[in-house]
């Protein structure tokens, strides 16, 4: 068991966890992404669908704010990724002369990557919500699901 002083609420706002006016808040939950997600616009349109997917649900709890917002990093990163490879530098010229890929093929990977993880962890997407045991409505497609398809 750890020794000292619980944490108090001041020392976590302090840790980058303070609401910020430019976000919705969803019902009387603190659903407010961190200063570090609300930076970005790609990470805060993602924040946005992921907590409301989750809040609709029922499944959003506080502990979730640090992996999503890891997600919405990721998912930023991935982003800008995509671009640099959208816009045709795949390639550069190494010091040497010989050309090299380009730095953004493996950020791209590592944050797909990394966004497919977190998705199975939080249960986003009908394949993760059957890993999971939860049923997968196959009525109607998740809000997430088409911003996902939309986005990705």
């Amino acid at each position: 068991m750890a020794r000292g002083r619980k944490p108090s609420a001041k020392r976590v706002i302090d840790a980058g966890f303070a609401p910020s006016s430019s976000v919705v808040m969803y019902g009387d939950d603190c659903t407010l992404p961190p200063p570090s997600v609300t930076g970005n616009s790609d990470s805060l349109l993602a924040w946005e669908a992921v907590v409301r997917c989750l809040v609709r649900r029922g499944d959003f709890d506080e502990a979730d704010r640090l992996v999503i917002s890891r997600y919405c990093k990721a998912y930023a990163l991935a982003c800008e990724a995509a671009e640099t490879l959208e816009a045709g530098k795949t390639f550069q010229r190494a010091k040497t002369g010989w050309q090299q890929v380009s730095p953004a093929v493996m950020v791209f990977i590592r944050c797909s990557e990394a966004c497919s993880k977190i998705e199975k962890q939080l249960g986003i997407g009908p394949e993760a919500r059957r890993s999971l045991g939860r049923p997968a409505d196959k009525t109607a497609p998740d809000e997430l699901e088409e911003f996902l398809r939309v986005h990705a």
